[in-house]
């Protein structure tokens, strides 16, 4: 069996001093923890198609409806490909329609690939489950210039080059849902687009795979991103009381707290048009009220407090609107999953608007159990990401279709994602087999640890952020350049950023890998090069749960103007690298962006 992505391995128990008030995690299979990372390879023979280790095979369709390869042409067969996914890129509307027929008539849920988007946008037409990529190589675009052509032509991957991105609008992106790729074509490259986040790489699948293997320590690849669900997050007010569901004070307290990525929650419509942040249809559960949410106008409900179903509480809170959460956080970089749970067109429309108003279409996804809605949201602002929720335990396996390519056929059309009742679905090679796709797998409601990362979802939701607070999501060297002499000694200094800001742990275990221009030696005191030039390094940190990398260092290697080096130099002293339990590093919030 080839290799095609990491086992992660993670801890038999739960760090020391992890409060007791957090619930003991479920601990997953050691061997269940996957990576997600996609491998493409561009064919270019017969050959190398016979023996590709990748997951997805890239080939160039010509106008007659052929494979053209470097040698010849030849005639398309699903066969030829064996477990890899077909990829056909079309450079001409000509080529474009005959890879219509050969995907519609052959491989129905191939890639199209183009670096004219529109060529992708006219196969999906009439190719529904196929899946679609935008080759954006060369193309200087913002995160969301890119989210918004990948999603305009009906296609949910980006190719992109590593040096016109970078870690944050890689984040970005797939915070918008979109699956990013990397042409790489060097082992420093390969983990350069790793340490941002990559979902792909297109490279020699090979010579990745090795790259991939190299390391002890298994990675997680990219990193869930978490939801708050409702706002839940396991955050407490200062006298000890919970906060209640979709409140702007919950979400506040999450994001505080916990620095998640998104904030899920709930809308349904005014009488008056105005679009209000409820899970139920009634405000009976939740406020100290009753009747039908949609039945009154925005200053009738707000007549009532939400009271978490608590009556006769001192602690009330007014009921919301999207705008009311748009204004809260409008300075901040959290993101939002609003689920449409009106039956109303007319839900969409406005929630639109005050997107629109607010300038927040490149911080929201739309997401909901209702197809047509999705449908709608998209008819009437494509670009932004749709992800259809689904237990999906209601899928059974048709002849000759697995599950994976049964969602695909419902989410493909509408060019979704799948957000997934994890209790109910999956086993991580179909989430693996999906991910091949580029279909990204959100998981709901994720409230035990161990679940977090062992099916290598895009994205979890929980009501429990509390329990990944204390799992770093990201390792942050303190300097990108550091300068030494030959042979001087020095240290790598760096920062782990944690979901909760307030769990101060002493970390070890790190190491350095030198990834591109020369090796590094090490020993009592520090790391060291003998000979003059750069070398490009990583961190890597081993958690509890996955291991992280960090962004590229450059260590220069300078001959010194007028002296010698010697002794502990640039970088600081934070830590000796592999062994650092006497560092006292910090895990640190993320940092708000401004916008």
């Amino acid at each position: 069996m080839k290799r095609t992505f990491l086992s992660l391995l993670c801890a038999a128990a739960l760090a020391a001093g992890i409060a007791a008030a957090v619930p003991v995690p479920v601990q997953a299979d050691r061997e269940d923890f996957v990576s997600s990372v996609t491998l493409f390879e561009s064919i270019g023979s017969a050959e190398e198609l016979s023996r590709t280790e990748a997951d997805v095979a890239v080939v160039k369709i010509s106008d007659g409806g052929k494979i053209a390869f470097s040698d010849g042409e030849q005639d398309f067969s699903a066969a030829a490909f064996g477990d890899a996914v077909p990829c056909l890129y079309a450079e001409t509307q000509a080529a474009a329609e005959a890879a219509a027929r050969i995907i519609a008539e052959q491989s129905p849920y191939a890639y199209i690939a183009s670096a004219d988007p529109a060529l992708v946008a006219l196969v999906r037409e009439s190719c529904p489950a196929a899946n679609g990529m935008i080759d954006l190589r060369g193309k200087d675009m913002t995160a969301t210039e890119i989210r918004d052509t990948v999603n305009k032509n009906a296609a949910k991957s980006a190719l992109l080059t590593l040096s016109l991105s970078d870690a944050d609008e890689v984040l970005a992106l797939r915070r918008l849902l979109v699956t990013v790729c990397f042409e790489t074509d060097s082992r420093e490259e390969r983990y350069t687009a790793l340490s941002y986040g990559a979902d792909g790489l297109l490279d020699d699948a090979a010579e990745a795979n090795d790259t991939l293997a190299e390391q002890d320590a298994k990675l997680i690849l990219p990193r869930p991103l978490v939801a708050s669900h409702r706002g839940n997050s396991s955050a407490r007010r200062g006298d000890g009381s919970p906060y209640y569901e979709n409140t702007v004070a919950a979400a506040r307290a999450a994001y505080e707290n916990f620095s998640v990525d998104y904030v899920e929650i709930d809308l349904y419509l005014t009488k008056d048009g105005c679009p209000v942040v409820m899970h139920d249809p009634t405000i009976d559960r939740t406020t100290n009220g009753s009747g039908n949410v949609e039945a009154m106008t925005l200053e009738e409900l707000r007549r009532y407090k939400v009271d978490g179903g608590q009556p006769g509480t001192a602690v009330l809170d007014e009921i919301p609107t999207l705008e009311d959460f748009f204004k809260e956080f409008a300075d901040d970089d959290l993101y939002f999953l609003l689920e449409i749970k009106s039956p109303r067109f007319a839900c969409v429309d406005a929630a639109l608007a005050v997107i629109e108003e607010n300038g927040m279409a490149g911080r929201v996804n739309f997401i909901s159990f209702s197809a047509e809605q999705l449908n709608y949201a998209r008819s009437k602002k494509p670009e932004i990401s749709v992800s259809l929720l689904r237990g999906l335990n209601d899928l059974t396996d048709e002849e000759g279709s697995s599950r994976p390519q049964k969602v695909m056929d419902i989410v493909n059309p509408m060019n979704a994602s799948v957000s997934a009742d994890y209790m109910t679905v999956y086993a991580a090679d179909e989430v693996r087999e999906l991910n091949r796709h580029g279909v990204k797998v959100n998981a709901w409601t994720v409230n035990d640890l161990g679940r977090f990362v062992d099916k290598g979802y895009a994205s979890v939701t929980t009501d429990m952020c509390e329990l990944i607070s204390r799992q770093p999501y990201e390792i942050v060297p303190e300097e990108e350049v550091i300068t030494v002499a030959p042979g001087e000694r020095f240290r790598f200094g760096a920062t782990a950023a944690a979901w909760d800001e307030n769990y101060d742990k002493q970390i070890g275990n790190c190491t350095a890998i030198c990834i591109g221009g020369g090796s590094l030696s090490q020993d009592d005191g520090g790391y060291y090069a003998e000979e003059t030039g750069e070398i490009r390094c990583l961190l890597l940190y081993e958690g509890d749960y996955y291991a992280l990398l960090s962004r590229p260092v450059t260590v220069r290697v300078e001959e010194p103007a007028g002296g010698c080096g010697g002794g502990i130099g640039a970088g600081g002293a934070l830590f000796a690298l592999p062994l650092l339990a006497a560092a006292g590093i910090l895990l640190l919030k993320k940092r708000k962006t401004e916008r």
